[in-house]
């Protein structure tokens, strides 16, 4: 590990990261950080990432303005990506439901996702949702940091996540 990278994840200033909403210019980058999440998660043990596919989901997303997706750059590298939907199909004020956070793991020791989970929170607030859901499945092992920084938001564990895959998977692993 060179020194750098030590100086970075002991640091938790992250001043110098840009976070914005994404463009249409952003999707292949985007779509290559979900790549490397994918591939790091449980997911890709049983389903297959397809970038393609994932490209042009992104561009109907962000053309949609429903799907806000967060993006914090180092200079011009992508580094952390959170992404949320809102739904009301059944309520009157929409409810914010992230859909993906990722940071680079040379971030994960800073405050970027501080960041970029507060700024979440405070655009979905002002886009009217007064409630905001985390579902988290990916089965990383910083799920337990993730969730601990969600209850320094005021978050609570409020329900359970249950797989079923038919046994030795899809992919017969």
């Amino acid at each position: 590990m060179n020194i750098a990278l030590r100086s970075l994840r002991r640091s938790t200033d992250t001043s110098h990261i840009e976070i914005r909403l994404a463009t249409h210019d952003d999707v292949p980058a985007i779509a290559q950080m979900f790549g490397a999440y994918f591939h790091a998660t449980q997911w890709a043990y049983f389903l297959s990432y397809d970038e393609d596919k994932t490209i042009k989901r992104l561009h109907e997303l962000i053309a949609g303005k429903r799907s806000p997706h967060l993006l914090a750059f180092d200079g011009h590298r992508l580094v952390g990506v959170l992404s949320w939907h809102y739904d009301n199909a059944y309520v009157r004020e929409p409810i914010g439901v992230m859909d993906e956070t990722y940071v680079d793991p040379e971030y994960r020791h800073t405050n970027l996702g501080r960041k970029l989970v507060g700024l979440a929170l405070h655009l979905a607030h002002g886009d009217g949702a007064p409630v905001f859901n985390f579902p988290i499945a990916s089965g990383l092992p910083e799920t337990k940091t993730l969730v601990n920084m969600l209850r320094k938001f005021g978050g609570e564990v409020c329900g359970v996540l249950v797989r079923c895959v038919p046994q030795g998977g899809p992919h017969g692993r």
